[in-house]
C-alpha cells in the first residue's frame, strides 16, 4: 500500500486530498439551493393566499355595507338610501366578480 502512493505524484495526491471536501460542499451547496427554492415555492403560495384573503375580505365589508344599507333601506320604509343601495350592490358585484375570476385562476 505504501508503495502505491510512493509512486503518485504530489500533485495527485493533493488533487485527491482536495477532492472529498470539495465533494462534500457542493453535495452541502445543492442541499442549500434546493431548500431554498423550496422556500421560494411556499412563498409563491403563501403570496397568493394573502391575495385571495384580501379580496375575500374587501367582498364582506362590501356586503357588511350593503346588508346596512338594505336594513336602512327597509327600516325607512324605502324612504332612505334609494340612491345609494343600487350602487352599493353594483360595489358588492364588482368585488364578488374580483374574487370569481382570482378563484377561477387559483
Amino acid at each position: 500500500m505504501a508503495s502505491m502512493f510512493s509512486r503518485i505524484r504530489i500533485l495527485h495526491r493533493f488533487l485527491f486530498a482536495l477532492l472529498i471536501p470539495t465533494a462534500g460542499m457542493a453535495l452541502a451547496a445543492g442541499a442549500i439551493v434546493f431548500d431554498k427554492r423550496a422556500t421560494v415555492r411556499e412563498m409563491d403560495s403563501l403570496t397568493q393566499l394573502v391575495d385571495v384573503a384580501t379580496v375575500i375580505s374587501g367582498l364582506v365589508h362590501e356586503v357588511q355595507k350593503e346588508r346596512g344599507a338594505s336594513a336602512l333601506f327597509l327600516g325607512s320604509g324605502g324612504k332612505q338610501f334609494v340612491r345609494e343601495l343600487p350602487e352599493q350592490r353594483q360595489a358588492t358585484d364588482s368585488w364578488r366578480a374580483r374574487l370569481g375570476t382570482m378563484l377561477k385562476d387559483f
